[in-house]
């Protein structure tokens, strides 16, 4: 094979080999819990019977990475919140609270009951597992294990009409296992897109990292 040739086909293949990985990598912009809470505990505040948040909680912690969150009967320092709230233009919310370091160190996800209830009873167990993964790091996961990659909670280009998927995959466990399964416990972003609050004594602020709107 010519040099040149054997150069442009290596430098080709080193190119689909960066697109695949960046395609494959779905955190939410590197942000992290810090390795001191890595079992944030989830405080539901929930009344509808649509929800089961334990049960979204257990599919995460299920999954066996490195951050595995738990469900707590104490309001009080509980690290995350889910609430029912309101909205005509959002059927789940997911938000943040980032410290002065960079780290998440709570978490709230608000999920729409009244909303919901006009969608078939898949769609609260689809938006309450992706809020979650929202907050514990993720970003979308449109790869997923299969063709077309819809095989997850994490997916948010399938019909919510028709929903079938409710649980994280494969690839949320290895991406999941790729922010936390580093030595470094380190922040590895240093900003966020969306709204912020009143910063607090932390230095910190919330930020709404996610919002699944309705359609």
């Amino acid at each position: 094979m010519p040099r040149k040739f054997l150069a442009l086909t290596i430098a080709v293949a080193g190119l689909f080999a960066v697109i695949a990985t960046a395609q494959a990598d779905h955190s939410w912009n590197g942000y992290r819990w810090p390795d001191s809470k890595l079992s944030p505990t989830v405080f539901n505040k929930t009344t509808s019977t649509m929800f089961d948040i334990p049960a979204a909680v257990q599919e995460w912690s299920d999954l066996g990475t490195p951050i595995q969150p738990v469900m707590t009967t104490q309001s009080k320092g509980a690290n995350i919140t889910v609430t029912e709230a309101f909205s005509t233009q959002w059927l789940g919310l997911a938000q943040v609270w980032v410290n002065g370091d960079g780290f998440i160190t709570r978490g709230q996800v608000k999920l729409n009951r009244k909303l919901l209830a006009g969608y078939p009873k898949p769609a609260a167990d689809h938006v309450a597992c992706q809020e979650f993964g929202h907050i514990l790091g993720l970003d979308h996961n449109r790869a997923g294990d299969t063709s077309p990659g819809d095989d997850t909670c994490m997916n948010d280009q399938v019909n919510l009409q028709s929903i079938q998927y409710t649980t994280p995959n494969q690839h949320d466990k290895d991406q999941l296992n790729a922010i936390y399964g580093g030595s470094s416990g380190t922040s590895a972003f240093s900003s966020f897109a969306g709204s912020t609050q009143t910063s607090g004594p932390d230095g910190g602020h919330w930020v709404t990292v996610h919002v699944t709107w309705a359609k």
